[in-house]
């Protein structure tokens, strides 16, 4: 029985994975997913360093670079002392980068707002905690 959840949870995750692709077209022109996760994570949490981003998303530091460098090129991301190249250094979100962010979060909640319509606010606010548990589940197992 367990397995069988565990294999239509599968499943269930690979169909949001494509979604999240489809979101993706929603983002700034030209951002890659993963230019935007680099962007996202540096708003959350800012001075984060080239090097913090290439262990936690398991990464090699030059893939990570070509990214960075996409994004300071685009206005997006900033290095704190500008000192291009140094890997050391924290990053920031230059204003830029924020309004982008705001304008791509817009766009993905309409997404949402769409694909949920017929949803009631209790079933969307349970998904949103079941997804909340799962992602704490997940942090909790990395950090062990």
């Amino acid at each position: 029985m367990r397995d069988s959840a565990i294999e239509d949870l599968y499943l269930q995750l690979n169909s949001m994975i494509r979604r999240s692709r489809e979101l993706s077209n929603d983002l700034h022109p030209g951002l890659s997913l993963v230019g935007y996760t680099f962007l996202s994570m540096v708003a959350l949490e800012p001075a984060l360093r080239a090097s913090d981003l290439a262990e936690r998303l398991g990464l090699d530091k030059s893939s990570v670079s070509r990214q960075l460098n996409q994004l300071f090129e685009a206005g997006l991301l900033h290095r704190e002392g500008g000192r291009p190249g140094r890997r050391g250094d924290p990053l920031s979100v230059t204003p830029t980068g924020r309004r982008a962010l705001a304008a791509d979060a817009d766009r993905v909640r309409d997404r949402l707002t769409c694909w949920l319509a017929d949803w009631d606010e209790g079933d969307i606010a349970a998904f949103g905690a079941q997804m909340a548990r799962f992602n704490s589940s997940v942090d909790a197992s990395l950090q062990a």
